[in-house]
């Protein structure tokens, strides 16, 4: 079935698709919508860019009536932005078919009496137990994201939730990957559901050898990373660049951007062109790289993230020089749909910045080496609530403010108690007082933990587990090194005997977990020297 029509869809619906440039089925939507259409229960192993608001969005637009009192399908996501974004991009079908769709946590109208609502669990839980919300008529829940939510808040909420669900309610859970407790989740509360693998990442029996190197960009699909990422390709010695967009209105848009900023693109084998765009193909005929082995030089970028491993494979091909330009939601389903194709992803590296003589210039600078290289999972993790109440470059501006004013007085960040400068310690010939030591020197230790890339584990997953194994807090956990068999973590010094107890014997990733003190010592700045001259270090915030 390579069309909407042939789904079954209504036309109403097939023609608001194709006005979103939405025209044939990814792989994800052609084994998903038939299964949501019937009513079932469905697990889904899938993530953004596979397809899937629309997989399990159609399906509801035709089977919720539209105009009720309330609402008759439920979304559940990970965050309130999230949930807005989801919704406003259904609404855009819904205006076809008369339904109203809204999103808790943002300025929507009456959202307890739209036909679709999209909400964090913890906002619906909250709303409904204020009354303001009944979830008797509920025909449907989706669970969008069911290990990002689980890693995040958990699934507490989730499940104080299906208690005001009536027993005949459609269940759907989208999650990638699906961890031991999402699996749990649906097999308790959607049962016989139908399992939808939309490209989930292959067993380690099941991957092959890895054919080529696939780069990415996380970006947020602005104008600014689509010229920087295609003038990177061309200035590594690339003659041509083939653009790959999801419809033709998208390679349209992309050529106008180019042309804008004194690119010529044009189409595929324009020797006259350096960039050559190309729409979404059907999947049906031969892949246009084909033929072009002999050619030389030409690159390939998608500009949008492929709905499949087929998809990558057919963009991409093995070899040469190949990169996707994806959202940070859709970095889970490129990784996947990599590992399907037989790919390695490396991420593409951040311009550095050659002239940092200025203050700012060399923050901003440090600011690009850690995003870069170092691991963010638990900051991110700790920013989530932030990131709902400001925009994000509010909350970096923020962080780079107070970073600002730690740079400028360090020492008044490393004392305690609110000891002053200038006191007895400090006058000339007194005995040198005692080194302040910087907190993460002193309380963190590194532990070692017999699992790593190869079981499909994240820093999130190891955060989770140390938090709900051992009931310590999420600041207690420092840094996550995962390599391909083993995973280095740090933890503060006085719960770290109380996470290996927890730990050891535990599964993570389908595998027991062997946890133990690493030999090395935990990173982190050295002790001082004594003498009257030492400084004091600035501690970890």
């Amino acid at each position: 079935m390579d069309s909407f029509e042939e789904l079954g869809l209504p036309p109403e619906l097939v023609e608001a698709l194709a006005a979103e440039g939405i025209e044939r089925p990814t792989p994800l939507q052609r084994d998903v919508i038939p299964l949501l259409r019937r009513g079932n229960n469905a697990l889904v192993r899938a993530g953004p860019g596979s397809g899937t608001l629309v997989g399990y969005g159609a399906p509801l637009l035709e089977r919720v009536d539209a105009g009720g009192a309330m609402p008759r399908a439920v979304v559940l996501t990970a965050s309130a932005a999230a949930a807005a974004a989801l919704a406003t991009s259904l609404g855009r079908l819904a205006i076809a078919t008369g339904h109203a769709v809204a999103a808790l946590g943002s300025p929507w109208a009456s959202p307890e009496r739209s036909d679709i609502l999209f909400a964090t669990a913890p906002d619906l839980l909250a709303t409904v137990q204020s009354s303001r919300l009944r979830l008797e008529d509920l025909r449907a829940l989706v669970v969008d994201g069911a290990a990002t939510i689980q890693r995040s808040d958990g699934l507490d909420d989730l499940e104080t939730l299906i208690a005001f669900l009536p027993a005949a309610a459609q269940r759907v859970v989208v999650s990638l990957p699906i961890t031991p407790e999402v699996a749990s989740f649906a097999r308790a509360h959607a049962r016989k559901a139908g399992h939808v693998a939309g490209s989930g990442l292959p067993s380690e029996a099941e991957a092959g050898p890895v054919r080529g190197i696939i780069r990415y960009r996380i970006c947020r699909k602005d104008d600014v990373d689509i010229v920087r990422t295609a003038s990177e390709i061309l200035e590594e010695g690339a003659r041509h660049v083939l653009v790959f967009c999801a419809s033709d209105d998208r390679a349209a848009d992309v050529g106008d951007l180019l042309s804008l900023h004194g690119f010529q693109a044009g189409a595929v084998g324009d020797p006259d062109a350096p960039i050559w765009l190309s729409a979404e193909d059907d999947g049906t005929g031969p892949s246009i790289l084909e033929g072009m082995e002999g050619a030389g030089g030409v690159a390939t970028l998608s500009v949008d993230v492929p709905a499949g491993a087929d998809a990558l494979h057919r963009r991409h091909g093995p070899g040469g020089t190949a990169a996707v330009l994806v959202l940070g939601r859709e970095l889970a389903h490129l990784k996947a749909i990599a590992a399907e194709a037989g790919c390695s992803p490396r991420p593409l590296p951040i311009p550095p910045h050659t002239h940092t003589h200025s203050a700012i210039e060399r923050r901003r600078s440090e600011l690009l080496r850690v995003l870069e290289k170092e691991d963010l999972a638990s900051e991110m993790l700790l920013l989530a609530p932030v990131f709902e109440r400001y925009d994000p470059v509010e909350v970096a501006a923020a962080a780079s403010r107070l970073a600002g004013r730690a740079a400028k007085n360090p020492a008044a960040h490393g004392r305690r108690g609110g000891a002053e400068p200038g006191g007895d310690a400090a006058r000339p010939g007194s005995p040198p007082a005692a080194v302040e030591l910087p907190v993460r020197a002193k309380a963190w230790v590194r532990l070692f933990m017999s699992v790593g890339s190869r079981e499909g584990i994240g820093p999130g997953d190891l955060l989770q587990a140390a938090v709900d194994a051992a009931g310590i807090e999420r600041g207690q956990v420092g840094r996550i090194e995962i390599e391909e068999t083993f995973t280095r973590v740090e933890i503060r010094q006085q719960v770290a005997e109380k996470v290996v107890r927890a730990l050891n014997g535990t599964t993570l990733g389908g595998r027991s977990v062997r946890v133990d003190y690493h030999r090395e010592p935990a990173r982190g700045p050295s002790r001082p020297k004594g003498g009257p001259g030492r400084r004091r270090i600035k501690p970890r915030s």
